[in-house]
């Protein structure tokens, strides 16, 4: 069991040294952006990618040292992966923790011999942390003017660089909500508030504040692009409304945000909340996440195909020239 017990702390050590490689390139974007470094964001979206299979290829290095003779014997793997899961009981990212526990397992077997004994298909910690999402918000309430609301919001969001006109910003900020919620919301209610997520989402040339406005238990999702204008300023190019455009903004399609969320699953679970019908799995790909995205895939795709008597079939539409597309 000591022999076990060196093999799981090598990965823990090595996923903590990745989450850490993470989140410093991530906490550089902000800077990145005020000196519209664009190639240097474009570059810390690709290291971010490449650092996980450099991370799991190195631990691979010290748990084959480590292990010896035991590395391909699925008896140890089981005793390994409870150990593991004692450790990180309680961790604040353990689902992403078992998802690089998986990884190693993979590159051990060649994505072979994978089941719940020996490696984490599912996870007997639950699928997510328990996360108070009102920790990763700001909240601003309506205490006079909705003016002075979207100034202090501004303000909060600001950069080392001064808005190009905050006045204006905010001008067209109050033009777009009376245009779009007027009709749906009670912008004079003492109870109208905005929930801000506290941290900026980066991507390309972009800044995004992500949040939610709430009146008379109605609630409105929302996102405030904000653009560098290149002279040594910012400005709000749009404001977004609704779940179905703040879901096109986190398509899978697009490339990832860099986000300074320390807790992934606290911000995973307020964005469901904007956007309900968005896959949990596609919401941890967006935020730079996509090998655990895939283990949530997996997870949700397996119990469904457990509890259905659908079959796989072709999916219809043109076929395509590199590969077969099945659907159920």
């Amino acid at each position: 069991m000591e022999k076990v017990e060196r093999f799981v702390r090598t990965i823990l050590n090595g996923f903590e040294s990745y989450f850490a490689d993470f989140q410093n390139v991530t906490l550089a974007a902000k800077s990145r952006f005020e000196i519209a470094d664009w190639h240097g964001i474009r570059r810390a979206s690709i290291q971010r990618i490449d650092m996980y299979k450099a991370k799991t290829s190195k631990v691979l290095e010290y748990v084959e040292l480590i292990a010896g003779d035991d590395l391909r014997d699925l008896d140890f793997w089981r005793d390994a992966r409870e150990r593991y899961s004692q450790l990180i009981k309680g961790h604040d990212n353990f689902e992403i923790a078992e998802t690089f526990f998986n990884s190693v397992y993979c590159a051990v077997f060649k994505h072979r011999k994978i089941r719940d004994e020996y490696a984490f298909v599912f996870s007997p910690l639950g699928d997510m942390p328990p996360a108070d999402v009102s920790r990763v918000y700001r909240t601003y309430k309506l205490n006079g003017s909705l003016e002075n609301l979207l100034e202090r919001v501004l303000t909060d969001y600001a950069f080392s660089i001064p808005y190009e006109d905050m006045q204006r910003d905010i001008a067209n900020i109050r033009t777009a909500i009376d245009e779009y919620l007027a009709p749906r919301f009670e912008l004079s209610n003492e109870g109208l508030e905005f929930q801000v997520l506290e941290h900026h989402f980066f991507r390309n040339k972009g800044a995004y504040v992500v949040g939610r406005i709430l009146s008379g238990g109605k609630s409105m999702p929302f996102v405030l692009p904000i653009l560098h204008n290149e002279a040594g300023g910012v400005y709000v190019d749009t404001i977004l409304f609704g779940a179905d455009k703040v879901s096109v903004l986190f398509s899978f399609t697009r490339s990832y945000f860099l986000v300074d969320a320390s807790i992934p699953s606290q911000y995973v679970l307020f964005l469901q909340q904007l956007m309900p019908a968005k896959p949990i799995s596609e919401i941890y790909s967006a935020m730079g996440y996509n090998k655990h995205g895939k283990t949530y895939y997996h997870r949700c795709a397996f119990r469904h195909m457990q509890s259905t008597t659908d079959k796989f079939i072709i999916a219809p539409g043109i076929k395509g020239m590199v590969m077969t597309v099945f659907t159920m």
